[in-house]
């Protein structure tokens, strides 16, 4: 069950900024610490005095989810995708780099790769809870990949 989904459940809030930093400033290269690093990054992105790095935020968290399988877990790849909705979800905001990007084009790719290992070992192995919220992602990445073709 990934980081996000545990504290979900035991408190039903969004882990705070200071609980990100802790857990990037406890170092070390373990799954954990990789998903809090991509929810900071997402988390940062989001404030107007990072704007002016917004292609290289988007560009990272797009890397993320584009690396082959064994080279990146479910859920680190479920909090990819959760901060590039996160980041580029307003209509408004960030138009000249989600076409530098090509956010629509390669989010396309990524949704039938993740539903691919969703369908497949990996995502059979998983518990009920697991699945349900990887399931979720999946549809909420298909509903904005949608959104932003037509919109974008």
């Amino acid at each position: 069950m990934s980081v996000h989904c545990q504290l979900v459940m035991k408190r039903s809030v969004e882990p705070t900024n200071s609980e990100i930093l802790a857990k990037l400033v406890q170092g070390g290269k373990t799954k954990q610490t990789r998903i809090y690093a991509l929810m900071a990054l997402s988390h940062a992105g989001l404030h107007k005095s990072m704007h002016k790095h917004n292609v290289q935020i988007g560009g990272v968290l797009l890397s993320v989810c584009e690396r082959k399988e064994n080279a990146c877990s479910l859920d680190e790849l479920s909090a990819a995708i959760e901060g590039l909705i996160d980041l580029y979800s307003e209509d408004d905001v960030f138009v000249a780099e989600v076409k530098q990007l090509q956010l629509v084009g390669r989010l396309t790719r990524v949704t039938a790769l993740y539903e691919a290992r969703l369908r497949g070992k990996e995502g059979t192995s998983m518990d009920g809870d697991e699945r349900e919220h990887h399931f979720g992602m999946l549809a909420n990445l298909k509903a904005f990949v949608e959104y932003k073709a037509e919109h974008s």
